[in-house]
């Protein structure tokens, strides 16, 4: 049992360290796209490496959270019988609502409805972020869940 709990818990912080790599890659990517377009301009440094830091961190609390959820919803017996599209449908779902969530939470709506291109670039990015990540992560687990079950020798590989 203890040894199933900590297989869960390196699998989770494994996504969180896959969804903090993709993060930095995708905030990175926006900000320099958004930079480019409105103002003509490559981003500064600064801006990329807070960009970097934040699609890290974000990232980082995304695939630990689905990492989560993917251990509860195995330890059912349930993981071979998720729906890919509603994986995808409800990691964009995610991804969208949670910058806008904590952009009213944290600033207010006063500030939310000053910003709200901003939370909508930043809701887009994220929404896409999430919507492919989710699947690809249940299709994985579905995938090693697949070969744990069948003792073959990747099973030995993956245990070691």
């Amino acid at each position: 049992m203890l040894r199933t709990g900590a297989t869960r818990v390196r699998g989770a912080l494994g996504l969180g360290a896959v969804g903090s790599a993709f993060g930095i890659v995708a905030t990175v990517l926006r900000v320099t796209v958004e930079s480019f377009l409105e103002y003509g301009l490559w981003p500064l440094p600064i801006e990329v490496s807070m960009a970097a830091s934040a699609g890290a961190l974000g990232g980082f609390v995304f695939g630990l959270g689905f990492g989560a959820s993917l251990a509860v919803l195995s330890e059912r017996g349930s993981l071979q019988e998720l729906s890919i599209r509603r994986v995808a449908l409800l990691g964009l779902a995610g991804g969208v609502a949670v910058p806008v969530m904590l952009s009213l939470v944290i600033s207010g709506p006063d500030v939310f409805l000053a910003g709200w291109g901003t939370v909508l670039s930043a809701s887009l990015t994220w929404g896409g972020f999430r919507g492919m990540m989710a699947p690809i992560a249940v299709i994985a687990a579905k995938r090693a869940e697949r070969v744990e079950l069948s003792g073959g020798p990747s099973a030995r590989r993956l245990g070691s």
